[in-house]
């Protein structure tokens, strides 16, 4: 009887223990059921800069009027010229710059006549434009923003730009001047001509670069 009162005891205790396992294990289940996943939330972003980055300069022409020379968005092309005043092949030059810029201009093309003497009165260049009868815009290119940009060896080099900013074409105006001194009476090919037609007509430009007989571009003094 005592024996049986013992067995008794140990059986009631291991059940007692079971259930008490079955009550934990199920109380813990039940805890995590009511804890929700842990979510990764990504740091919130920086906002965007503000910080505007120039992208062109400010120009003024020779007498004191602003002028977008690098505004090319709002033109089917840009042309440069770039002279100096004592630069007798640049000279030579002047009537077809000036021809070149009226003919083009209702087409929707911007001249602009670029001085590039760093060291010389806004004076002098106003005679000189006077004197060669320019009509477009001039500008005085004193800093090389203009030269270093396009990186502008000589004189009368031209750059034409199309709308997106992008060099179609730098070179000479065309190929009569074949050394200093040594010229043909007629030019075999105008090479400018040929890239603004090129560039009006949606057309890339066969020859974008050539050579340039002229002056070299004044250095900076320092």
């Amino acid at each position: 009887m005592r024996r049986l009162l013992m067995l008794s005891k140990l059986l009631w205790s291991a059940c007692s223990m079971s259930a008490c396992s079955i009550l934990a294990i199920s109380s813990v289940s039940a805890v995590c059921a009511q804890t929700p996943e842990t979510t990764l939330v990504a740091p919130p972003k920086a906002p965007p800069s503000t910080v505007s980055v120039p992208t062109t300069q400010a120009f003024m022409d020779l007498f004191g009027k602003p002028i977008e020379p690098l505004l090319f968005q709002k033109r089917k092309a840009t042309l440069f010229f770039f002279v100096v005043r004592d630069c007798p092949i640049s000279n030579y030059y002047a009537p077809e710059m000036r021809r070149l810029a009226a003919e083009y201009a209702p087409k929707g093309v911007a001249s602009f006549i670029v001085y590039v003497e760093p060291d010389i009165a806004t004076s002098n260049l106003r005679s000189h434009y006077r004197e060669f009868a320019f009509s477009c815009p001039a500008l005085h290119d004193k800093d090389h923003f203009l030269v270093q940009r396009f990186k502008v060896k000589r004189t009368p080099e031209t750059v034409v730009l199309g709308q997106d900013g992008s060099t179609l074409y730098q070179g000479r105006i065309d190929d009569r001047y074949l050394d200093f001194g040594k010229s043909k009476h007629q030019p075999g090919r105008v090479d400018l001509r040929l890239a603004l037609d090129s560039v009006l007509s949606g057309l890339p430009v066969r020859i974008p670069l050539t050579p340039v007989i002229g002056c070299p571009i004044p250095e900076m003094t320092k």
